[in-house]
């Protein structure tokens, strides 16, 4: 339960309004006799913190495991590989949800070897100004999801799939979105390593296309773990592709002073590179190290931005065209004085 009452601010303003919330969620979920799983989320919100007043079943679904064969019925939610194509999530804190309203499943034809398919529909809505409590936009979504995963000890795990994706509003111009997912994990002693490719493709049209790349590679040396990604995405369009949530590739930290002046990411072109450094050396004491640099492609005549000018950022070197960020983190956590204080 979330409860609040007072007054808010209006943007660029010194007005003020009412502002207040109470908010009851409740989640049943129960397994039967047969095996069949029933998930149940039940809300009661007038007014919501964000969002519109909901009084009664907000989400559910149904699933169920024959042998080779699992199936799910209801509100989807679902992750292929790191969510470059397909990551369906709902976070209540921000009033989002991406889940389709339909049917999940996946059929193991051996034990390294499983096809599965998602396909349903939802409106998702969004808000075309974020200070704003209620959501004032919508697309009606149709979803298509086929894809086959394989599994080898020589190889590793690789997994091809399909997105189709029909999106209608009256807000803007329909459009088909159609992307090809190719991913691929190993591990090697004591590294692994991770791939995912995705060429999009929007109405059939070579001028629209785009690629999404993501890799990461974790090790551990002397029992400190170091994780390094890179993201490069780059799609010569604007339309929203409401159902992927890629990888940011920095760290979104927990303070609420440092996260106020958070990275701003541009999912339609920017480049990426992280590297986290975590030692556990006892416990009762951790240290974590984390360098992260972003900024988007090259255009026109200007000069590339190479990754040393961004990691100096020393406000000589004209790079500030492509939008450059840079991150560092280190913390240092563990209770002392007997596990007393933090």
């Amino acid at each position: 339960m979330k409860y609040g009452d007072g007054k808010q601010v209006k943007a660029l303003t010194q007005d003020t309004t009412d502002y207040s919330y109470f908010e009851n969620l409740l989640e049943i979920n129960t397994t039967f006799s047969n095996g069949l799983y029933l998930f149940t989320q039940l809300e009661y919100s007038e007014p919501a913190i964000l969002g519109k007043t909901i009084r009664g079943l907000n989400k559910f679904y149904l699933d169920y495991y024959w042998d080779r064969l699992y199936f799910k019925a209801g509100d989807i939610y679902s992750l292929q590989g790191r969510g470059l194509t397909l990551n369906l999530i709902q976070d209540q804190n921000i009033d989002y949800d991406n889940s389709v309203r339909g049917v999940e499943a996946r059929y193991n034809v051996f034990d390294n070897l499983s096809l599965f398919t998602i396909l349903g529909q939802t409106e998702y809505k969004f808000r075309s100004d974020p200070a704003e409590r209620e959501n004032d936009l919508s697309l009606d979504s149709k979803l298509k999801f086929v894809g086959v995963e394989y599994e080898h000890d020589l190889i590793g795990a690789t997994s091809t799939s399909i997105l189709f994706n029909d999106i209608s509003s009256d807000n803007t111009t329909d459009y088909k979105l159609t992307e090809y997912d190719f991913s691929w994990s190993r591990q090697i002693k004591n590294i692994d390593l991770f791939i995912e490719y995705v060429i999009s493709n929007t109405n059939a049209n070579e001028n629209t296309s785009g690629e999404k790349l993501y890799a990461m590679i974790y090790t551990d040396i002397f029992d400190y773990g170091i994780t390094y990604e890179y993201k490069n995405y780059l799609l010569n369009h604007n339309y929203n592709i409401i159902t992927a949530n890629p990888p940011i590739v920095f760290r979104e930290s927990s303070s609420t002073l440092v996260s106020s002046n958070a990275h701003a990411i541009n999912w339609n072109d920017e480049i990426g590179h992280q590297i986290e450094i975590n030692k556990i050396f006892s416990d009762q004491f951790i240290i974590q190290a984390n360098t992260s640099i972003a900024y988007s492609h090259s255009s026109g005549n200007n000069s590339t931005v190479s990754v040393m000018d961004v990691i100096k950022m020393d406000g000589e070197s004209d790079i500030y065209h492509q939008y450059p960020f840079r991150q560092t983190y280190v913390e240092a956590s563990g209770w002392i004085n007997d596990d007393n204080i933090y």
